[in-house]
C-alpha cells in the first residue's frame, strides 16, 4: 500500500482501490464551515476500475480500520516510491514564483535561491521544461537566448548554462559530462523525464486529464480542487517577456480558465451555488473580460435573492470594459441583464451533458458519420456560436471585386450537384491592408446563411507547437458535440501522422453533411510545417464536401522555405487555389471609410496612411479620443498612436541593431532614397556592408527597391514608418 499526499488532500491506494478524502459545501449563505472553513466532512470514497471505468463508493466519515492501521507502512512506502523504486530526485514549481526542493537525506529540501543568481541556468531549465518530451536542438536554444551574437559566442555561453544547469542538477557528480538528468545527444539537449524530476504544471495538466476523463461528478470535483490547488500563479513568472515561455503560459492558463468553469458548473449542479460564486469570482479576479463567468454569477446572484448585486456587477463590467478595453458586453450578456431588470428570474446553467433536449434556436442537428453502418447510433451536432475577436469598426469598403469572387466560391459550395467545388481561397497583403477584416465579413455572410463557422490564428510565439491552430479548430468545432459523442482522435505520434489527418478529415466531412463548413486560419506566415502538411491534405481530400477554407497570411513575412509557398505553387499548377491580393484604398475609399470625421481630418489622414485602412481607422479613432477629452487636435506624424507604433516596433525587433541604426538614419532622407545619398550619413560602413544592411530590410520587407544597377532606388514600406524612425 502507498499514501499519495498533495496540498492537504489525501489519497490512499491499497491494492486496485483508491480511497479519496473529500469535502463538500452546503451553499448556505451563514454557514461557518462553509464560509471559514474547508466545508463538511471529511467524507471518504472508494474509487477502482471496472471494465475501463471508474467506480466510486461512499464509505464514511473515517477510514476502514485496516487502512488506518497501514497509514505509518504507507509512508514509509512512499518514501520508498520517490527515492529507490522510481528514483525521483526532483521538484520544480512553475507555476507561480519558481522554486525548486532536491530528494536528500529522506526528505524534500527547497534549493536556495542564491543557487539561480545566474539567469541563464532556470532560463535554460524552464526552456527545456517548456519543449515537447522535454529536448531542444542547440540552435534552437541559442537562437532563443541570443540571436543577436556571433554563433561561437552563443555557443560558448551555452555550454556554460548547461555545465551550470548540470551543476545544479547534480551537485554530488564527479562525472557531470555523463550526466543522467542533462544529456546532449546529436545536438539536442534532453532533460530526465517525470521519473527523475517531478514537474508542477505537467502535474496540473495530468489531473486536468483525468477530470476530464470520469464520468464520476464527485471524482472530477476532487480532481479539480487537486489541480486548482496547484496552480498557484501564471507559468515561469520571472521568464515573463521570453517568447518560449508564452505558448506554454497562455496554455495552462486557458486550461485554469477552464477547470475554474468546470468546477463551478460541478457545484451549481449539486446546487452549491455560493462555493460557485467563491470559484468563479476566482476566475474575474484574474480574467475581469470572462463574459462567461460574469453570466453565470448574475444568474446565480438571482437565485440567491441578491439582484440588486447582479445589477451592479453588470454596470461596473460595462463601465470596465469601456474604459479599459474600449469594448462593450457581448449581446447575450446585455441581454440577460435586461432579463434581470424586467424581474424575470433565469434558468440555472446546466450543462448541455445533462440535457435530453437540445433547443430549436440552436440549430441542433443529427448526424451520422459517412463511413457509419446503418446500426452506427446518431448523434447531435449543434452548431457553434460565430463570435468575433473583436468588434468591427465600421462597414467594409472597397473590397467589392473580392467580395464578388467570395460569393461566386460559396454559391458553388451551396449547390448540391456541382463537383470539383473550389475549396481555398487565400488572402495576402501588408500588415493593417485588411486581410481579418474582409475573413470576418466571409465569416459574419457565411454564419447567416446558415454555414458552420470556425476560426483558429496562428501566433509567433506558438510557431514551435506542431498542429496548433487545428488544434483551436478541433477545439471550437467540438463544442458543438456532446462529449459523448466526441470521434476519437489518436495520440499523436511521429509515426502516426496519417492517421490523425484521417481522423481530422473524417470530422470535417461529418459535420459538413449538416451544415456548410467555413474554417477560417489566420497569419498562416506563423503556422508550422505540420499544420501546412494537414491543410495540404484536406485540400485535397474535400474536393467533394461543402468546406471552405481560408487562409491569410503576410508575403513579406513569409520566408522563401517555408511550406506555405510549396504548397501555393503546387496548388497553382492543380488550379485549386484562389489568390486575393489586397491592395491599398484608393484616397476616395479611404474618405469613405471615415465620412463620419470633419473634412480637414480626413485629407490629413488620407496623405499619412498610403491607403491602409487599418492605419486610417486608428488614425481617426485617435482623433475622435482627443477631441472627446477636450484636448487639442495634433495630426502630426510624431504623434502616432501606440497600436501603430506596437506594429512597427516588432517589425523592427527582427532585424539587427545595425540595420536599425542605418533605416534611422535613412529616414531622414523621407520615405525614398539613394545609396549615393546614404553614404555621407552613415560613414562607419564600407558601402559592401550598407549594401548588407539594405538587403537585410528588404528581405523583412520594410523596404522595396526600383530601378537596376547604379539607379537603384529604395523606399520604405509605408511613409508613417518613416515618421517613427525619425521621431523615435
Amino acid at each position: 500500500m502507498a499514501i499519495n499526499q498533495k496540498d492537504g488532500k489525501k489519497a490512499y491506494m491499497s491494492s486496485k482501490i483508491t480511497y479519496r478524502q473529500q469535502f463538500t459545501r452546503c451553499g448556505k449563505q451563514r454557514c461557518l464551515k462553509c464560509k471559514e472553513g474547508p466545508g463538511h466532512g471529511p467524507y471518504w470514497y472508494a474509487y477502482w476500475s471496472e471494465k475501463g471505468r471508474t467506480v466510486s463508493k461512499y464509505i464514511g466519515l473515517c477510514l476502514p480500520s485496516t487502512i488506518e492501521e497501514q497509514q505509518q507502512a504507507g509512508k514509509e512506502a512512499a518514501i520508498d516510491l520517490g527515492t529507490s523504486r522510481h528514483t525521483l530526485v526532483l521538484r520544480v514549481y512553475l507555476l507561480g514564483q519558481f522554486r525548486a526542493e532536491r530528494w536528500s537525506e529522506g526528505s524534500w529540501k527547497a534549493l536556495d535561491n542564491h543557487i539561480w543568481q545566474r539567469r541563464r541556468a532556470r532560463a535554460l531549465l524552464g526552456c527545456l521544461l517548456s519543449s515537447p518530451r522535454r529536448r531542444l536542438g542547440r540552435e534552437r536554444i541559442m537562437q532563443f537566448f541570443w540571436p543577436d551574437l556571433d554563433r561561437d559566442v552563443a555557443a560558448n555561453r551555452l555550454n556554460g548554462a548547461v555545465h551550470e544547469l548540470r551543476q545544479i542538477l547534480e551537485p554530488d557528480s564527479g562525472q557531470l559530462a555523463s550526466s543522467k538528468l542533462l544529456r546532449l545527444e546529436r545536438d539536442m539537449l534532453e532533460l530526465a523525464d517525470e521519473t527523475y524530476i517531478w514537474v508542477d504544471a505537467e502535474a496540473f495538466e495530468h489531473l486536468m486529464r483525468e477530470a476530464h476523463a470520469t464520468h464520476d461528478t464527485q471524482q472530477a470535483e476532487h480532481l479539480l480542487e487537486e489541480a486548482a490547488a496547484l496552480y498557484k500563479g501564471s507559468y515561469l513568472l520571472e521568464e515573463m517577456y521570453s517568447e518560449w515561455a508564452t505558448p506554454r503560459r497562455d496554455a495552462l492558463q486557458r486550461t485554469w480558465i477552464g477547470l475554474l468553469l468546470d468546477l463551478a458548473q460541478i457545484r451549481i449542479e449539486h446546487k452549491a451555488l455560493v462555493s460557485a460564486i467563491e470559484v468563479l469570482d476566482r476566475l474575474r479576479s484574474t480574467d475581469p473580460t470572462n463574459e462567461i463567468a460574469l453570466q453565470r454569477l448574475m444568474i446565480l446572484l438571482i437565485h440567491l435573492d441578491r439582484r440588486a448585486e447582479a445589477i451592479q456587477m453588470y454596470q461596473q463590467h460595462v463601465e470596465t470594459l469601456r474604459r479599459d478595453y474600449e469594448s462593450k458586453p457581448l449581446a447575450e450578456t446585455h441581454q440577460l441583464y435586461q432579463t434581470l431588470c424586467r424581474g424575470d428570474v433565469p434558468d440555472l446553467p446546466i450543462s448541455k451533458a445533462n440535457s435530453n433536449i437540445l433547443s430549436e434556436q440552436e440549430h441542433t442537428a443529427h448526424i451520422r458519420p459517412a463511413s457509419s453502418t446503418s446500426t452506427t447510433p446518431q448523434f447531435s451536432f449543434t452548431r457553434p456560436i460565430f463570435q468575433l475577436s473583436r468588434h468591427k469598426q465600421s462597414t467594409l469598403v472597397g473590397r467589392s471585386r473580392e467580395m464578388e469572387t467570395i460569393h461566386q466560391t460559396m454559391h458553388a459550395l451551396e449547390d448540391p450537384i456541382k463537383p470539383g467545388r473550389l475549396h481555398f481561397l487565400l488572402f495576402s497583403g501588408q500588415p493593417g491592408i485588411g486581410k481579418t477584416r474582409l475573413a470576418e465579413e466571409l465569416s459574419q455572410e457565411a454564419f447567416t446563411r446558415k454555414w458552420t463557422v470556425v476560426w483558429s490564428r496562428a501566433r509567433e510565439q506558438e510557431t514551435m507547437l506542431p498542429y496548433q491552430p487545428w488544434i483551436e479548430v478541433l477545439h471550437n468545432l467540438l463544442q458543438g458535440i456532446p462529449h459523448t459523442a466526441h470521434p476519437t482522435l489518436p495520440l499523436l505520434s511521429e509515426k502516426e501522422h496519417l492517421h490523425l489527418w484521417e481522423a481530422v478529415l473524417a470530422l470535417l466531412e461529418t459535420v459538413s453533411n449538416v451544415y456548410p463548413l467555413l474554417l477560417v486560419l489566420d497569419d498562416l506566415h506563423w503556422t508550422d510545417d505540420s499544420s501546412i502538411a494537414l491543410l495540404a491534405y484536406l485540400i485535397q481530400h474535400l474536393k467533394d464536401q461543402r468546406v471552405l477554407l481560408v487562409g491569410t497570411y503576410r508575403d513579406e513575412e513569409l520566408p522563401p522555405t517555408h511550406r506555405l509557398r510549396m504548397l501555393m505553387s503546387d496548388l497553382r499548377r492543380e488550379q485549386a487555389l484562389t489568390m486575393l491580393q489586397l491592395q491599398p484604398l484608393s484616397h476616395a475609399q479611404v474618405g469613405t471609410l471615415l465620412a463620419h470625421l470633419a473634412r480637414d481630418v480626413v485629407q490629413s489622414i488620407q496623405s499619412q496612411v498610403a491607403g491602409n485602412p487599418f492605419f486610417a481607422e486608428v488614425l481617426a479613432a485617435a482623433y475622435i479620443d482627443k477631441a472627446q477629452q477636450g484636448n487639442e487636435v495634433n495630426q502630426t506624424q510624431h504623434s502616432l498612436p501606440m497600436a501603430i507604433v506596437a506594429l512597427f516596433e516588432r517589425r523592427l525587433s527582427r532585424l539587427t541593431s545595425e540595420c536599425q541604426r542605418l533605416l534611422g538614419k535613412a529616414a531622414v532622407l523621407g520615405r525614398s532614397f539613394e545609396l549615393r545619398q546614404l553614404l555621407p550619413l552613415a560613414t562607419e560602413h564600407n558601402e559592401d556592408t550598407l549594401l548588407d544592411l539594405l538587403e537585410e530590410a528588404l528581405c523583412a520587407g520594410l523596404l522595396t527597391e526600383e530601378g537596376a544597377g547604379a539607379q537603384i532606388r529604395y523606399q520604405f514600406w509605408h511613409p508613417l514608418l518613416v515618421s517613427h524612425l525619425h521621431y523615435k
